[in-house]
């Protein structure tokens, strides 16, 4: 019986040691329904995991005064009963993982949600508060409704990812709600999810 115990107790210190980080993540994930995930997302502009050319950085768009430019976005392979997509964009930091600090938070720097079936792709430099391809955007960590390009704060390379969401539904959020009314309403929602990482730094 006492063996038991200290197994079960190990097996529990495992368990959080292993999946603790994940478990401060910012926002509950959306569950996806579908029992295969065949949706594709690129973009022309930089490789997978790569780095993010300045043009989509906010070093330019500071130093000249011009607005920033959104990165072009393509998708293919969407599943049957698509109905709309939802695109995440937010900043990991220097750490994905959260390894060294879970309890850290991601940063929103863009949302675009209710994005017709019909629609796949969308065009470089979405400008704020625009019905780009008839979807609608979100807030952003400035509370502007459009792209925030990446401008990391400390040391090395941070981590941006796009998330794309294939969804069974109609959302009819209001334009600049917040990530979190985002995810609420696209939970048991979710069709299929492809992500795109690329890395930035001064």
């Amino acid at each position: 019986m006492m063996r038991m115990s200290i197994r079960l107790a190990l097996v529990s210190i495992l368990s959080l040691t292993m999946f603790g980080p994940w478990l401060h993540a910012q926002e509950k994930q959306p569950t996806t329904t579908s029992s295969k995930n065949t949706l594709m997302l690129k973009t022309s502009a930089f490789k997978d995991r790569e780095y993010i050319p300045a043009k989509y950085g906010c070093d330019i768009a500071q130093a000249q005064g011009t607005p920033m430019i959104s990165p072009p976005l393509e998708w293919s392979n969407a599943p049957k009963g698509t109905v709309t997509f939802a695109l995440i964009m937010h900043d990991m930091g220097p750490d994905p993982k959260r390894v060294l600090d879970p309890n850290k938070l991601d940063v929103t720097h863009w949302l675009v949600f209710d994005i017709p079936a019909s629609v796949s792709s969308l065009p470089e430099g979405v400008s704020p508060d625009s019905a780009v391809e008839g979807g609608v955007q979100g807030a952003n960590v400035h509370d502007v409704n459009g792209y925030q390009a990446p401008c990391p704060r400390g040391v090395g390379p941070h981590y941006y990812v796009f998330d794309l969401y294939a969804l069974d539904i109609k959302l009819k959020l209001r334009p600049g709600v917040s990530r979190t009314d985002l995810l609420k309403a696209m939970q048991d929602h979710v069709l299929a999810q492809s992500t795109y990482t690329g890395l930035y730094n001064h």
